[in-house]
């Protein structure tokens, strides 16, 4: 079975990306206070713990880009457009 890589970044509408970056399980710890991952919103970036198997990385981007979408969506809702 082919094992697939996490993108560096995934397209969301209106330009908006967003940037996959992996690091290691002490830098989201005292980023954070976690260990498997963080969307962070600012930097429009979410961390990923380098140390996790590939199931439990794709598993935790797909849950951080939940957190991302939401936050677009409430972008639109409350402005009326969703900034890059």
């Amino acid at each position: 079975m082919k094992s697939l890589r996490l993108p560096r970044s995934v397209q969301l509408p209106f330009g908006r990306r967003i940037k996959i970056v992996q690091v290691p399980e002490a830098q989201l710890t005292d980023l954070f206070g976690v260990s498997d991952g963080q969307w962070h919103i600012t930097s429009q970036t979410i961390y990923v713990n380098k140390a996790l198997g590939q199931a439990k990385k794709r598993y935790v981007v797909a849950h951080e880009l939940q957190h991302a979408l939401v936050d677009y969506l409430h972008m639109l809702q409350v402005e009326g457009e969703a900034q890059p």
